[in-house]
């Protein structure tokens, strides 16, 4: 596997993101969503991977999350807060400066990133920052 890209959905699951959820839901017997789309989320990096976490107060699912159909159901408790409809998964404008500061950081591989993460919270300067004070160049590729 690569160990020069953010992961998404498409770097390790073949099926489609919604296929997949609705599969996952079906194994544990939960309800299916529709096709309606409702209110948003925002993805986040956690250890080189773009996740979006479950806003269900006290469910802590979380799904590496898809580029090309940048939707959500949690496929751990169903989503039940939003009427089982799907939101739409939000990237940050910055999005490629991001990945582009969380890419200097090493890793064993893309799967082994401990190290590259960013909150919603943070800006990019603050990994630039966060780069520095760990000793990594700025050229680093």
């Amino acid at each position: 596997m690569r160990n020069d890209v953010i992961l998404s959905h498409e770097d390790w699951q073949e099926l489609p993101i919604r296929e997949f959820i609705r599969g996952f839901l079906a194994r544990k017997g939960l309800p299916q969503p529709g096709n309606a789309i409702q209110g948003e989320v925002p993805a986040h990096v956690n250890a080189g991977r773009w996740l979006v976490d479950c806003p269900n107060v006290g469910c802590g699912g979380a799904v590496v999350i898809s580029f090309t159909e940048r939707f959500f159901v949690c496929p751990t408790c169903g989503s039940p807060e939003n009427g089982g409809a799907w939101y739409k998964v939000t990237f940050p404008p910055q999005q490629a400066q991001i990945e582009q500061e969380l890419l200097k950081r090493p890793s064993k591989e893309a799967w082994l990133a401990p190290h590259r993460n960013w909150e919603l919270n943070e800006t990019v300067e603050d990994l630039r920052q966060q780069n520095r004070d760990k000793g990594i160049k700025e050229d680093s590729d």
